[in-house]
């Protein structure tokens, strides 16, 4: 029975908090729901109700979509020229404050806004014509927190690019801004190709909460040069530590539907 008491009194600690965050976002704007949003996926799950299934199951909310590179030149080659220049943006030193990085770096301001860059705009259109063909296929439940925001047509609320090198991860975190969010492969070091550690890899639905070993990953994907991992902007994400000295570099942002 006080075991019972014990989840029942932090569930409702869970949703009290995120309501109470709420007030950071504009009133009725989807940025203030997020938080609740995630903090109710961990309660219906730790809870086994089956509303978790369809607000916050990475197994049918995460999309993986591979990128085409552009006309004349091999998706290696695009990477490779593509993480040359990256690397230049990277100019600190330390891991940015307030964030989830723990051990890289990541660049400052609107990437795909301020970098003009042939690769980085070819990016720029390849994530939104896969963010956007991923739109199509989802249900149309105006009723629903993420499928609700179904749209033709996609913008870009944020993007920025991390680079990690040993012991770095990325702590359990949601997105605020978006609507899809995501992480696109440029450079996997050669670690995340172990399927028993699975070093580097991206998590999903583990809570950045004390909730104890119930509250695990439940879904896992290998990063692979190349890949855009797609998901809703308020299902808890993170990464697993690297071991190795060498680098794993991303591009990431936050879609949201054109207006």
């Amino acid at each position: 029975m006080s075991t019972c008491l014990e989840v029942n009194g932090l569930f409702a600690t869970m949703i009290l908090s995120a309501r109470s965050s709420q007030g950071a976002g504009r009133p009725g704007s989807n940025k203030s729901k997020h938080p609740l949003l995630a903090r109710l996926s961990t309660a219906l799950r730790l809870g086994g109700d089956p509303k978790f299934a369809d607000l916050g199951d990475p197994e049918r909310l995460v999309f993986a979509v591979q990128i085409a590179p552009p006309a004349g030149m091999t998706l290696a080659a695009f990477n490779a020229d593509l993480a040359d220049h990256l690397r230049c943006r990277h100019l600190a030193s330390l891991e940015p404050v307030h964030q989830s990085v723990r051990s890289g770096t990541q660049t400052e301001g609107q990437l795909f806004i301020q970098d003009r860059h042939p690769l980085v705009q070819h990016l720029r259109r390849e994530v939104i014509r896969c963010v956007e063909a991923v739109a199509a296929g989802l249900p149309e439940r105006p009723d629903h927190p993420f499928f609700g925001r179904r749209a033709q047509r996609v913008g870009l609320a944020g993007s920025w690019s991390v680079r990690l090198q040993a012991e770095g991860r990325h702590a359990s975190h949601i997105h605020q801004e978006g609507w899809i969010s995501s992480a696109y492969y440029v450079v996997v070091p050669p670690e995340c190709a172990d399927t028993q550690a699975r070093n580097g890899w991206i998590t999903f639905g583990q809570s950045h909460l004390p909730l104890g070993p119930h509250d695990a990953p439940l879904r896992m994907i290998q990063p692979e040069p190349g890949k855009l991992v797609l998901f809703p902007s308020y299902m808890w994400h993170a990464v697993t530590a690297l071991t190795q000295p060498m680098e794993r570099i991303t591009v990431a942002f936050d879609a949201v539907p054109a207006l």
